[in-house]
């Protein structure tokens, strides 16, 4: 057996994971998204062929460091789980293939791997889409784009409500990134919009001020900015 997929019929399924799952070892993807399942993630720490993994809406638990087991996973949804734990550096070279991964509303922290002198971060590096939203990420944002500056696919980051503060530099992430969400945090200032960036969602950010210029450019590039529920003062250069 490859895959286990519930998703047309989440209402019809009432279970808790066990270890019978741990001896099909051929598994490629589970599918349990919405459905009345419990049970420890780690049971699934042996199914290390893995590639695709939704659970989200369950009552699943355990660490997430069990993904490290899963050396092919290409995409997990955790959202909405009691899965715990945080990514730090025993992630260092970690999920090769990851593309998607989506941790909304998980007791996640992020933890940045300490790094070496000259040595890069190496972790995720085939991420397209990052979805942290409503997590306890509670980090500096330019520590978090920068965690992930080397994911030159990452076209996606939503990480609102998550605890973030500071200063948001567009030029802390990685130059792929097109869509950035960062409403209901605590970022004090912009001094630069991601270069490709088409969506900046500040809404809810409770004072902000902009680099002179930076707003009116873009507005100028049409870059989608969603400043509902904002209090922000423009940074323009004196003259006299």
């Amino acid at each position: 057996m490859t895959e286990i997929d519930f998703g047309s019929r989440s209402n019809q399924v009432n279970g808790a994971l066990d270890e019978r799952f741990g001896e099909l070892e051929d598994l490629e993807k589970i599918n349990l998204a919405s459905c009345k399942a419990s049970g420890d993630i780690t049971l699934l720490r042996n199914n290390t062929k893995l590639k695709h993994l939704d659970i989200s809406g369950t009552r699943v638990s355990g660490d997430i460091s069990t993904m490290l087991s899963w050396k092919e996973i290409a995409s997990v949804d955790l959202s909405g789980t009691d899965v715990v734990g945080q990514l730090d550096g025993t992630w260092k070279g970690c999920c090769a293939e990851l593309q998607n991964l989506k941790l909304a509303e998980v007791a996640l922290k992020v933890v940045p791997p300490q790094l070496a002198p000259g040595e890069k971060q190496s972790w995720m590096p085939k991420l397209t889409n990052l979805d942290l939203t409503g997590s306890p990420v509670n980090l500096e944002v330019s520590s978090l784009l920068k965690s992930f500056q080397h994911c030159s696919y990452l076209g996606s980051v939503q990480a609102g409500r998550c605890g973030l503060k500071g200063r948001l530099d567009g030029r802390d992430g990685t130059p792929s990134l097109v869509a950035l969400d960062l409403g209901w945090n605590h970022l004090t200032h912009v001094e630069a919009v991601p270069p490709r960036c088409k969506s900046l969602i500040l809404t809810g950010t409770p004072h902000i001020t902009f680099a002179p210029g930076i707003l009116q450019g873009a507005i100028r590039d049409r870059v989608f900015l969603d400043l509902q529920n904002v209090s922000f003062d423009e940074q323009e250069p004196c003259h006299s």
